[in-house]
């Protein structure tokens, strides 16, 4: 059986200490650059491979941080509260699966906001750095291309979701582009022709566009109207009666939203969902993070929509940052990777499948030609 590659094979090939190989390989401003990736290039060559187990080992022997904190991984936003979990019900789903995951590796999640009074990310990457912290999680942006302009070379860093563009770091999110597809597919599968879509220009750039993009691939082939999807531009509740004339000038039979006050407004002008119109949602659109929304007489669980897998993209985030510490990888990636969480379809009660009746349609007219 052919023996490992070790780091004082590649050091005696390469004609220097084993300390330099191992400060080399860990990205270490100890080792110039140009020797760093002379020592990378030929470990690669003799197929070496790390030992996460061991590096882990050998970073909390050589004391590189303190033993308090070296279990810790920060959660770090800009979001102007004290716990993330205040902003949105479902984004802390995202922190919620993260912790477990990381409690579950024997590592502590905490919080730090770059938004509060007298914060700044040079301050909390000192505090990082002082305290040994080097695993850093990052949830959704307060607004959508947001970043973090701190020394990127010293962290471990997973984004969450699609609203940090830059700089292009590994990051996990939910698969936008899936969920708006088979809300769409769903609507056809039942029937509909006239499919309409209204998307807020914020959700639109949260998603970096693939909600909208899916939805427009996907109805490409309809006969529809031109102005097939409502963009939202400002406070939705000033765009209500304009959203209903839209709808009834176009004369949709599926409808897919995102937000429960459109439903609502809906049901205040009397349209009847959905025996004349059909409803979904690429997300649950009644979660408030404890129970079901509830709005008089609907129910806004009922709503046929995508379950994003929100607690499984904040787990499959830490799951990545705590390989990440393992193999000792800070800094910008070479190749920057975004894993894609598909969510599952939850069957309600807002779609009326209208087969039937363009089925009944069909025979009628069929009827009719014939008695003349």
């Amino acid at each position: 059986m052919k023996r490992p590659v070790t780091i004082r094979y590649i050091a005696k090939q390469a004609g220097v200490s084993h300390a330099t190989v191992s400060l080399a390989l860990r990205g270490s401003p100890q080792v110039s650059e140009k020797r760093r990736q002379e020592i990378r290039k030929l470990a690669d060559q003799l197929g070496y491979r790390p030992d996460p187990a061991l590096n882990a080992l050998n970073f909390y022997r050589n004391g590189e941080a303190r033993r308090s904190d070296i279990g810790t991984l920060g959660f770090v936003h800009n979001w102007p509260t004290d716990h993330f979990g205040d902003n949105n019900p479902l984004y802390f789903e995202f922190y919620l699966g993260a912790k477990e995951l990381s409690e579950s590796l024997g590592y502590r999640l905490e919080e730090f906001s770059l938004a509060k009074k007298g914060v700044t990310p040079k301050r909390v990457q000192d505090i990082l750095i002082s305290r040994g912290i080097q695993g850093v999680l990052i949830p959704p942006m307060q607004h959508p291309g947001d970043t973090i302009r701190w020394d990127w070379s010293k962290f471990s860093c997973v984004a969450l979701g699609l609203t940090m563009r830059k700089p292009a770091i590994h990051r996990v999110a939910n698969h936008h582009f899936h969920a708006m597809r088979q809300c769409a597919q769903k609507l056809l599968e039942a029937g509909h022709q006239r499919i309409g879509l209204v998307i807020e220009e914020e959700q639109n750039n949260r998603t970096s566009s693939a909600y909208l993009g899916a939805f427009l691939t996907h109805t490409s082939h309809l006969k529809t109207s031109s102005s097939s999807v409502y963009l939202v531009k400002g406070a939705p509740e000033r765009e209500l009666d304009e959203i209903v004339s839209w709808l009834k000038s176009n004369r949709f039979d599926g409808l897919i939203l995102l937000g429960w006050s459109y439903i609502q407004a809906l049901l205040d002008r009397g349209i009847r969902i959905p025996q004349d119109l059909s409803i979904v949602a690429p997300y649950d659109i009644g979660f408030t993070g404890k129970e079901q929304r509830s709005g008089g007489s609907f129910d806004y669980g009922s709503v046929s929509h995508v379950e994003e897998n929100v607690r499984g993209i904040g787990a499959t985030a830490a799951n990545t940052l705590a390989r990440m510490l393992h193999q000792f990888e800070k800094g910008l990636p070479n190749l920057p990777q975004t894993i894609l969480i598909k969510g599952i379809w939850r069957e309600g009660k807002t779609i009326r499948d209208r087969r039937d009746a363009k089925k009944r349609k069909a025979k009628g007219s069929k009827t009719a030609k014939a008695k003349r």
